[in-house]
This record gives C-alpha cells, structure tokens and sequence, in this order.
C-alpha cells in the first residue's frame, strides 16, 4: 500500500483535478458524511475535472487490461484508493487490478487515485465515458 493517507488522497483529487469553479463546493462535501453521499452521487457525470489534465483512452484501449497497461507505463503503483457512487468501493484501497475489474463497465462514477494528485483514472455513467488524469504541479499555480 502507500504511504499515503485517505485525506491526502482527497484533498488532492480536490485541488489538483476538480477545477476551479468546483473546488470549494467538492471539497466542502468530500469532509462530510452527508456531504460525501452528494459527492458520490455527483461522480457520475456532474463533477467538471480540469481539461488540462484529461488524457483520452483509445477505444481499442478500453477494457481492463488496456487502460491497467496504460497506467502501469505511467508509473502506477500496485494500489490504489477509490471515491466512488458505489458505496462498497468508496473510500476503499484496492489492488489497481482489482479495482479496475470492478469499475471498467459499470456505469458507476468512479474516481481512482494512483498517485495522489499526479496520476489517476475516471470512469463516467455513460458508456465507453473514461479518461486518465495526470497533473504536473510545475505548469499549475494555485
């Protein structure tokens, strides 16, 4: 697992990939339990991430084991942690692999968390709707 915490995780989904104009309003609801099940219900397709940051995946890359190589080239570690609308795997660490099997295809919002604030992967509800996120906090001033 890594060393990272699920606070860090959070904090910098929130200031490195949700963009400006959604920045306080998702980072108010991710503190809260309350306000984290509006959050979750929000992955699905009502959470603006910055476009900067938004890699596309090839359609022909789509499936498990394509977008898994995809992130592994970029350096994702074995595990990752998941903020999703589906309540079993939200907050969870899980072996990317894993998590992967069970968010590919789902239709259920879901963001993974690789390397907290540099590299990540969204899944949207609607069909073949997922990109990766990687963040280079160089260019960014906050």
């Amino acid at each position: 697992m890594d060393s990272f915490s699920k606070q860090e995780h959070e904090r910098l989904f929130v200031s490195c990939f949700v963009a400006r104009t959604q920045r306080d309003r998702i980072g108010a609801l991710i503190k809260s339990k309350k306000g984290r099940h509006k959050l979750r219900r929000k992955l699905a397709h009502n959470i603006e991430y910055e476009h900067r940051y938004i890699r596309t995946i090839n359609p022909n890359r789509q499936s498990v084991d394509g977008i898994l190589t995809l992130l592994r080239s970029m350096q994702a570690p074995r595990d990752c942690y998941v903020i999703s609308e589906w309540p079993e795997l939200d907050g969870m660490r899980l072996p990317l692999d894993e998590a992967l099997t069970k968010i590919v295809g789902s239709g259920m919002g879901t963001f993974v968390s690789c390397i907290p604030g540099k590299l990540a992967f969204v899944e949207m509800e609607e069909l073949g709707r997922r990109f990766i996120l990687t963040y280079d906090a160089d260019r960014v001033k906050e």
